[in-house]
């Protein structure tokens, strides 16, 4: 029997079969016997075919649970070895899985480190840039709180200008009018002063007291005269111009017969030309600024002197400004006072400038100083071949004091301590008469210079010619007459700044100015200093030894008060040498010129 095919056939083999099947039977006719044969022969063959179908099913069934048997070993041998190879492969892929996980998650960590890497650096620049920006902002705002305080400051500082432009602009007025009321106070208590004095001049002049003090009156022009002379200053036209007197060691005439005399020689003349001459050049009686009237000759008797009669003279004149300027002799020796008062005074001053002077011991030194000049010209002339006898003639009195001269200098070499006496000459004489007028000049202009500064508030004469005065003079006595000149000016100051004078620092310019050349340069320096603090004190400003005088003075000069001022103080610093301040000064005149030329253009 042909064995049916296997299950595990393909389907499409039984499809053929059935197709066969078909077409062998199709489309024959069967008869009844036929069809019962062939039932029976398909009864018998369904039946074989049963049995091999139930065979070859059984025999399918063993093969297929034989199939299924090994199917299931193969199964599981392939599910085994599928599972061992998945095991294997599972615990590969999760190794590598694991390396891999491993792997991502460093480079996850890595990655998640630079991203926070990065962020730290986006944060950092972020808070870098907001620091850069922050600080930006805090620079322009502390930018903008300079720009604002310095516009304050600004606005502060012109401000404070302006307040103390207004300020200064009321104390230079006020300062102006103080100057203005003080000559004006000046003037009112002048004319009170002069017209009080003459009231009471006229009062006393009427009393028999008055009339018995004119016999010891020492004046031989007549008061009534002087007085008259006076009376056309009263209407204050023209300054009231001080009266100078001289009372000489000697007068010409005495009109007492028993006057005292002390055998020096007469040089009234001689000192009086020299005066007037000295006036009429720097205080000359028509001068509308500092006039002085002189009269020469006056003094009638030395038997008249100091305060006996610098009393009975001072209750004649107290109407008028009067100096007198007395010499006096005692044995060899001279003394030299001054006596004054001015207009309405309560009482004179009287003061002594020199005292003891040995006038005698003088002429003798001047004697022997000519007497060496003789000898020095009188040996050229012997040598030139003149006689000895024709140079006696012709040295005359310093022949003879050129014998008494050697003699001396015989006795001093022999141990002699003693002088002999000398012939007293003309040209001694006159140079006595040149110390006394030199001494007499600087005394009048010094006391001339204070009437008219402390009266009139006119500047200072006198410094700018004490230097030709003594220029002639021995170095000893030029010295000497200097330091006196230097010490009133101080006490002078002194005595402006007690009363705190509005004129105080022009005063100390004056002085500087005049005695450029002449004083020593710390002395003028220490002055120009004084004028500087005195300048400063009037526009309320304490000075201290340490301040820089000049830069304080800077932020407070005023051009419409203080260009005269400044223009004399320029020149004062360029007289003594001190260029630095001199040029700080021109910088500011120099301010003030391009300002006067803009208001001109303007």
């Amino acid at each position: 029997m042909k064995a049916l095919p296997s299950p595990n056939q393909p389907k499409g083999m039984w499809q053929k079969v059935k197709d066969g099947f078909k077409a062998l039977f199709f489309p024959h006719v069967y008869t009844a016997d036929s069809q019962r044969d062939n039932i029976e022969r398909q009864i018998v063959a369904n039946y074989d075919l049963q049995q091999r179908l139930q065979e070859n099913t059984q025999h399918f069934q063993s093969q297929v649970e034989k199939n299924r048997m090994q199917f299931d070993a193969e199964k599981l041998k392939y599910q085994l070895e599928v599972n061992a190879d998945l095991q294997y492969s599972l615990q590969a892929n999760s190794q590598r899985f694991q390396a891999q996980l491993e792997e991502s998650r460093q480079r996850f960590e890595l990655t998640r480190l630079k991203i926070q890497h990065f962020m730290q650096l986006e944060a950092q620049a972020h808070q870098s840039r907001e620091n850069q920006l922050n600080r930006e902002h805090q620079s322009h705002e502390n930018q903008l709180n300079r720009e604002f305080q310095a516009e304050l400051s600004i606005y502060m500082k012109k401000l404070d200008q302006a307040m103390m432009q207004e300020k200064m602009a009321f104390d230079l007025f006020l300062f102006e009018e103080r100057k203005k009321l003080d000559l004006e106070m000046r003037d009112a208590t002048h004319n009170f002063q002069l017209k009080l004095a003459v009231i009471q001049g006229q009062i006393v002049r009427q009393t028999e007291e008055y009339k018995r003090t004119l016999e010891r009156y020492p004046w031989g022009l007549p008061p009534s005269t002087i007085l008259g002379i006076y009376s056309k200053y009263r209407d204050r036209s023209k300054p009231v111009p001080p009266l100078v007197i001289i009372s000489p060691p000697t007068l010409e005439y005495d009109r007492f017969a028993n006057a005292p005399s002390f055998g020096l020689p007469k040089i009234e003349k001689r000192l009086a030309e020299d005066i007037r001459t000295f006036l009429d050049r720097y205080y000359p009686l028509d001068d509308n600024l500092r006039p002085a009237h002189f009269i020469g000759g006056i003094w009638e008797t030395k038997a008249r002197h100091s305060e006996n009669a610098v009393i009975l003279l001072f209750s004649m004149f107290s109407s008028i400004p009067t100096l007198i300027f007395e010499c006096e002799t005692e044995e060899n020796f001279l003394n030299f006072r001054v006596a004054s008062w001015d207009i309405g005074q309560e009482t004179y001053k009287y003061k002594s400038i020199l005292s003891e002077f040995n006038c005698t011991e003088f002429l003798y030194e001047v004697a022997k100083f000519q007497a060496r000049a003789w000898r020095d010209q009188k040996t050229k002339l012997l040598q030139k071949g003149r006689s000895a006898e024709e140079l006696k003639k012709l040295g005359g009195d310093d022949e003879l004091n050129l014998g008494s001269l050697e003699n001396e200098e015989g006795l001093e070499r022999d141990g002699y301590e003693g002088f002999l006496n000398y012939k007293i000459t003309p040209k001694a004489v006159q140079e006595l008469v040149k110390h006394l007028r030199v001494l007499h000049c600087i005394f009048i202009g010094l006391a001339l210079d204070e009437y008219y500064f402390m009266r009139y508030n006119v500047g200072l004469q006198l410094p700018s010619v004490v230097g030709s005065l003594i220029d002639d003079l021995p170095d000893y006595e030029r010295l000497n007459l200097l330091e006196v000149v230097t010490t009133y000016y101080k006490k002078f100051y002194e005595v402006l700044k007690e009363q705190d004078s509005p004129f105080l620092p022009e005063f100390g310019l004056d002085v500087v100015a005049g005695l450029v050349g002449t004083a020593d340069k710390p002395w003028l320096e220490e002055m120009l200093k004084n004028s500087m603090r005195a300048w400063l004190k009037l526009r309320k400003v304490q000075p201290h030894k340490k301040m820089d005088l000049l830069g304080t003075m800077k932020p407070l000069w005023a051009r419409e008060y203080d260009e005269k001022y400044a223009k004399q103080l320029h020149q004062c610093f360029v007289a003594i040498g001190d260029s630095h301040s001199a040029e700080q000064v021109d910088r500011i005149l120099e301010q003030w010129r391009s300002a006067k030329i803009k208001e001109i253009t303007w």
